[in-house]
C-alpha cells in the first residue's frame, strides 16, 4: 500500500506538459513522510488488515490508470478498462469505496469539457462494461447472502439501529460524531497539514488540474461526511480519508516550494534540488520503517511494539496452539504471531457467536492443537465458559504495546481454553444476614451439549433443589429463618460438569429477570434454553432481534406461589412483515390463561413504527414448578393477491418481577417503573412546565391494577388539561374495569398555570372477581400535525398523571 501511495503521490505531482521528474519523486516522498506523521496505529483500526490495505492499493492503481489515460496524448482505452477493472475489484473487496463513482464520473465529464478530443463514447462503454463484468461475481454473493444485489454480503447482518437512515448511521450527526471526527481528523493531522491540503486545491484550481480537486478533494470530503455520520467515530474507517487527503497535503506542499525556487529564480536548479531532497526524505522515511527508533510522539504505534506483544505471546502460546482472539486481537494474532489464528466472530460461518454449533467449527479449525484465547472482552472468554474451561493464563497491560487507543481498554487477557472434565463441583456461598429470604442464581452454562447426560443434581445447603436444570443462569429461592451466614452448594452429573460455576446473590425484593432477544449478546446466550417452539434463534435479516412466526414458548422463572403477591411482565415488541400497511395479532397466554390480546400494523420493511411496551400481569398463583410458561400465538397476514405471509413478531426485551399486592396502590404516571403497570396505549414520558411527570394516551390505553379478591376500591384518576390547541374543546374519557363500563365523577382543579381533572371510579365488589384488574382510559383523540404542531402524528388522547387505588373497608 506505501508503494501505491508513493506512485499515486507522484502522479498528482506532475504539472501539465512538464517533465519536472525530481519534482514528482519528491511529491510522492514527501507523501510517504506525512503518512508516517499521520500515524501507521491507523493500520490496527482496520477491520481487517489484510482486506483493507489490498482495497485502498486496488483504488490507488485504478486512479493512476485513470489520471495517466486523461493525461496522456494517445489515451490508450486499455488503461481505462484497466482502471475500471481494479476499481470495481475494490469495491468487491471494500463495497464503500462505491462511493468513489461519483468522483470518478465527475472527473470524467470536466476531463471530457476540457479536451474535446477525449474519446468519451468510446471511455464509457469500455469503463462500464469492464466495471459490470467485475462487479457481477460481487452482487451474485449480495444477492445470495442479503438477499439484496446492492447490500453488501458482508453488511447482511448490521444493526438496525432507532433513528437512523442505513443500519448503524443517525439522521442527527452534527450534535454527535460530526464533531468527533472534526477533533479526531484534527487530532490527526494538525492545523498545519489541514492547511497544506486546503494550499494544495487552491494551487490546483489555480493551474486547472480536475485530478485533486474532483478525485482528492471531493472523495475526501464525502468519506469524511460518511464516516462523520455513523453512530460513533469510527477510525480504523478513516484511513480511507487519509489516502485521499495525504496527497493533497504533498501536493501543497511541492507547490509551496515550487513558489519559492520561482521567486529566488532557482527554477534552473529545481530537478536537482528536488531530487537531493527526495533522497534526504527517503532515507528518513527508510529509517522511520526500519527502525522505529526516532522519538515518537506519546502514544506513537511502532513495530517495536508489535514484536514485543509477538516475542511475550510466542515464549507462552506453544508453537503447536490454535490462537483465536476477539476483534481486533483477532487480526493483530492473524498478522504478527506466528500461531495458527482466527477471529473469534468468523469461527462460525453465520458470524453469530450464539450459533450452537460455534464449538464443532471451533474444534474443526484447532485440528487437535490446543486452544488459547486473547480476549479484550470479558464477554468474549463468556462464549467460550458455555462449553469450556477458561483458565486465565496472563493478563496484559495495553499501555506495554501501545496498544490502548486501538483495543479502547486498559488490559487484555490470555486464556487457555481445555475440555471439561469433573463430574463434581462444590462452593461455600455467603448469605446476606439481614433477610430470611434470597435468591440463588447458578450459571450451568451449556450442560446440554452433551446430549448422553441424563441427571445433574444441585444442592443447596444438603437439600436437592433440582435434578434437571435449564441451560444458562437458574434461579432458587432460599428460605433462611436462623440467619445462617453461608450454605454449600453441590453440584453432580453423569458426565463431565465445568470447573466452576458463576453464582450471585440477589435479595428478593430486588429480583428482576431479564431477558434479551438477540444472540448477539454474549450475556444472554445461555438463556436460549428457555425458548422453544418457532422462536428464531438467528436475528432477523439486518436486525439484531429474536422473534416468533407463529408460536413459540419463554420459560421466566416464578419462584413464589402465594395469594399475596404477583407478578409483573413488561416488554417491547413490534412487527416485522415484507408487505406494506401489514397487520396480526399477537395473542400470550400463561398456563391456558390468556393476559394479552393485540393487533400490530406495520408499513414496508420499517417495523420501528410498531414498536410498543407491553406489560402484562399474572397471580403468583397461576406459577407451576417454579416457572411462568409465556406462549405466544402470531397470526398470519393475508396479501391480496398473493398466498398468505407468515409474518414475525420481532422483541427487544423482557423483565419480570414480583410484585406485593397491598390495600392500596399509587402510580405516579410518568415516573421511574410505572411501565409494570402500563399494558399499552401509552407514550413515553413526558413532563409539563419541566415539573410534572405524565405521559400522552392513545385511543385505548390499559393499567394493570393488582388487588385483593372480592373486596371494594376506590379508584382516582388524575389528568391535565393542557397541551391542546384552544379550538379543542376538554377531553371526555370513558372508563372501563374488566370490560365493565364504571361511571364516574369529576371535579377540576387549577394549580398555578396547571388545570387538571381528578375522577373518582366506585368499583363494586362485584366487578373485581379477578386479582389482576384491567382498566381501559377510551378518549377521543387528535394529531398534532393536523394543527400546525410540527411533524408529530401521534394520536394523542390525555395526559395521565397518576392513577390511586384505595381499599374500601
Amino acid at each position: 500500500m506505501l508503494i501505491t501511495f508513493y506512485f499515486i503521490a507522484r502522479k498528482l505531482g506532475q504539472n501539465d506538459g512538464d517533465n519536472a521528474w525530481g519534482w514528482n519523486i519528491l511529491c510522492g516522498s514527501i507523501a510517504l513522510a506525512f503518512l508516517i506523521k499521520i500515524d501507521l496505529k491507523m493500520l490496527l483500526y482496520l477491520a481487517n488488515p489484510y482486506r483493507e490495505p489490498l482495497a485502498f492499493s486496488v483504488m490507488m492503481g485504478s486512479m493512476i490508470c485513470l489520471m495517466t489515460f486523461v493525461e496522456s496524448k494517445n489515451h490508450n482505452i486499455f488503461i481505462l478498462i484497466l482502471s475500471a477493472i481494479l476499481l470495481a475489484f475494490s469495491i468487491a473487496v471494500r463495497d464503500t469505496i462505491i462511493l468513489m463513482a461519483i468522483p470518478y464520473s465527475l472527473f470524467m465529464l470536466l476531463a471530457k469539457l476540457k479536451n474535446k478530443d477525449l474519446p468519451f463514447k468510446k471511455t464509457v462503454i469500455a469503463g462500464t462494461l469492464a466495471f459490470i463484468i467485475t462487479t457481477t461475481p460481487q452482487i451474485i454473493q449480495n444477492r445470495i447472502v442479503s438477499g439484496s444485489a446492492i447490500i453488501p454480503a458482508q453488511a447482511a447482518e448490521d444493526f438496525e439501529e432507532k433513528s437512523s437512515v442505513t443500519p448503524g448511521i443517525k439522521k442527527e450527526f452534527f450534535s454527535s460524531t460530526f464533531v468527533g471526527t472534526v477533533y479526531f481528523l484534527k487530532k490527526q493531522y494538525g492545523t498545519g497539514l489541514i492547511l497544506l491540503a486546503i494550499v494544495g486545491v487552491i494551487a490546483a484550481i489555480i493551474k486547472k488540474r480536475e485530478a485533486p480537486i474532483i478525485l482528492f478533494a471531493i472523495g475526501a470530503l464525502i468519506y469524511f461526511i460518511f464516516y462523520s455520520a455513523y453512530k460513533q467515530v469510527m477510525p480504523r474507517y478513516l484511513l480511507v480519508v487519509d489516502i485521499l487527503a495525504v496527497p493533497l497535503m504533498a501536493y501543497g506542499t511541492i507547490s509551496i516550494i515550487k513558489l519559492i525556487t520561482k521567486i529566488l529564480r532557482f527554477q534552473q536548479y529545481g530537478n536537482i534540488s528536488a531530487l537531493l531532497s527526495s533522497v534526504i526524505v527517503f532515507s528518513f522515511v527508510s529509517h522511520f520503517l526500519a527502525s522505529q527508533k526516532l522519538p515518537p510522539s506519546e502514544g506513537r504505534f511502532k513495530m517495536a511494539d508489535l514484536i514485543k506483544l509477538r516475542n511475550d505471546l510466542s515464549e507462552i502460546v506453544p508453537e503447536n496452539a490454535f490462537l483465536v482472539g476477539d476483534r481486533p486481537l483477532g487480526e493483530i494474532a492473524r498478522c504478527f504471531i506466528p500461531r495458527k489464528s482466527a477471529i473469534l466472530e468468523f469461527i462460525p460461518p453465520t458470524r453469530v457467536l450464539g450459533d450452537p454449533s460455534f464449538f464443532l467449527y471451533l474444534e474443526e479449525k484447532a485440528e487437535g492443537r490446543p486452544i488459547y484465547c486473547l480476549c479484550r472482552k470479558d464477554s468474549s472468554a463468556a462464549v467460550l465458559r458455555q462449553q469450556r474451561d477458561v483458565i486465565l493464563t496472563k493478563k496484559f497491560y495495553a499501555d506495554d504495546y501501545c496498544l490502548t487507543d486501538t483495543l479502547n481498554r486498559p488490559n487484555f487477557y490470555l486464556y487457555e481454553i481445555k475440555q471439561w472434565t469433573n463430574t463434581t463441583f462444590s462452593k461455600i456461598i455467603d448469605l446476606p444476614t439481614n433477610s430470611s429470604e434470597a435468591v440463588i442464581a447458578i450459571n450451568m452454562e451449556t450442560l446440554s451439549s452433551f446430549p448422553q447426560r441424563q441427571v445433574t443434581k444441585i444442592t443447596l445447603d444438603k437439600k436437592i433443589v433440582e435434578t434437571r436444570p435449564l441451560d444458562g443462569w437458574n434461579y432458587y429461592l432460599f428460605k433462611n429463618p436462623n440467619k445462617k451466614k453461608d450454605i454449600s452448594l453441590e453440584i453432580m452429573s453423569d458426565y463431565p460438569l465445568p470447573a466452576s460455576f458463576s453464582t450471585d446473590i440477589i435479595p428478593v425484593d430486588n429480583f428482576v429477570f431479564q431477558l434479551l432477544f438477540t444472540t448477539r449478546t454474549i450475556n444472554e446466550f445461555g438463556h436460549l434454553a428457555r425458548f422453544s417452539g418457532d422462536f428464531v434463534s438467528k436475528p432477523w435479516p439486518r436486525s439484531n432481534y429474536m422473534g416468533v412466526h407463529s408460536n413459540g414458548c419463554i420459560i421466566i422463572p416464578a419462584l413464589h406461589n402465594d395469594n399475596n403477591s404477583c407478578y409483573a411482565i413488561r416488554m417491547t415488541a413490534g412487527l416485522y412483515s415484507e408487505f406494506p400497511s401489514n397487520s396480526c395479532e399477537l395473542e400470550i397466554n400463561i398456563n391456558h390463561h390468556q393476559v394479552y390480546d393485540s393487533i400490530f400494523t406495520t408499513t414496508p420493511e420499517d417495523y420501528s413504527g410498531s414498536w410498543r411496551n407491553i406489560s402484562i400481569m399474572v397471580p403468583a398463583t397461576i406459577a407451576s414448578n417454579n416457572q411462568l410458561p409465556l406462549t405466544f400465538n402470531v397470526s398470519s397476514v393475508q396479501v391480496r393477491g398473493k398466498v398468505p405471509w407468515d409474518s414475525q413478531i420481532v422483541l427487544k426485551k423482557l423483565e419480570s418481577r414480583r410484585i406485593i399486592i397491598s390495600d392500596n396502590l399509587h402510580i405516579n404516571i410518568g415516573e421511574k417503573d410505572d411501565d409494570w403497570f402500563l399494558m399499552d396505549g401509552f407514550y413515553e414520558p413526558e413532563k409539563i412546565h419541566n415539573k410534572l411527570p405524565f405521559r400522552w394516551t392513545g385511543e385505548r390505553a390499559r393499567v394493570n391494577l393488582p388487588f385483593q379478591k372480592n373486596c371494594s376500591y376506590n379508584i382516582i384518576i388524575k389528568y391535565f388539561l393542557e397541551g391542546r390547541p384552544v379550538t379543542l374543546s376538554a377531553p371526555t374519557p370513558l372508563f372501563y374495569l374488566n370490560n365493565t363500563q364504571i361511571n364516574y365523577d369529576i371535579c377540576y382543579d387549577t394549580n398555578g398555570s396547571i388545570q387538571s381533572a381528578k375522577v373518582l371510579l366506585k368499583i363494586p365488589t362485584n366487578v373485581l372477581t379477578n386479582t389482576i384488574n384491567v382498566l381501559e382510559i377510551r378518549s377521543p383523540v387528535w394529531i398534532p400535525a393536523n394543527y400546525g404542531l410540527g411533524d408529530d402524528f401521534r394520536k394523542l388522547g390525555i395526559m395521565l398523571h397518576s392513577v390511586t387505588a384505595e381499599r374500601v373497608r
